[in-house]
């Protein structure tokens, strides 16, 4: 689907405790407004709940993104309150081959609940916090594939990180990260430049 004119409203939840909608929500959203279409996310700063998307983007949003050749941007919503569910814990088997991590999961496992399942048990295991900066997910059939596999990526100055994620067919998609100390919340992050479509 593409949105027509006007803002969408998306009543992204938080999970658990945290204090900001997960970015792997915003990938889940975005892939049922733009099904099967390649996407670029760029997360300039965290949403704090519900979001309104624009299409096409607007400067000044928290996400800007495309969808193959349809550029978008999603901005907090005041007019909506935020809501808290529990939080998700997708099953997977997590097994450690060389410097690749396998994952393999049950079939109709959606792509975004993957992604997150792969960054939650990679993510503790570092010393630092990882903040999602860029999303790029690619077509094809690794979409639908119960297996993966990845690599992550850290600079020698543990500032930046990068996680690759592929299947058998080829890859799948790329993730950015900002690393922080521990002790440094989202919103301490130096911000990204704004994206101007």
């Amino acid at each position: 689907m593409t949105p027509a004119c006007g803002p969408i409203r998306l009543r992204f939840a938080l999970q658990g405790d945290r204090a900001h909608v997960r970015a792997t929500d915003v990938l889940a959203a975005m892939m049922t407004q733009f099904h099967d279409r390649p996407l670029a996310l760029k997360f300039a700063r965290p949403l704090v709940g519900p979001a309104l998307l624009h299409c096409p983007a607007q400067p000044g949003g928290a996400v800007a993104g495309r969808a193959g050749e349809v550029s978008f941007s999603l901005t907090a919503d005041p007019d909506t309150r935020a809501s808290r569910r529990a939080a998700d814990r997708t099953p997977a088997l997590h097994l450690r081959v060389g410097p690749l991590d396998c994952f393999a999961f049950r079939p109709g496992t959606p792509l975004a609940a993957r992604i997150a399942a792969i960054f939650d048990r990679l993510h503790p295991l570092q010393s630092e916090r990882f903040l999602v900066r860029l999303i790029t997910v690619f077509p094809g059939p690794e979409r639908l594939g119960p297996v993966l596999w990845s690599r992550l990526t850290i600079t020698n100055d543990r500032s930046r990180a990068r996680l690759d994620l592929a299947g058998p067919a080829g890859r799948l998609a790329t993730l950015e990260f900002h690393l922080t100390a521990r002790n440094q919340t989202p919103s301490q992050a130096p911000a990204l430049p704004q994206s101007t479509g």
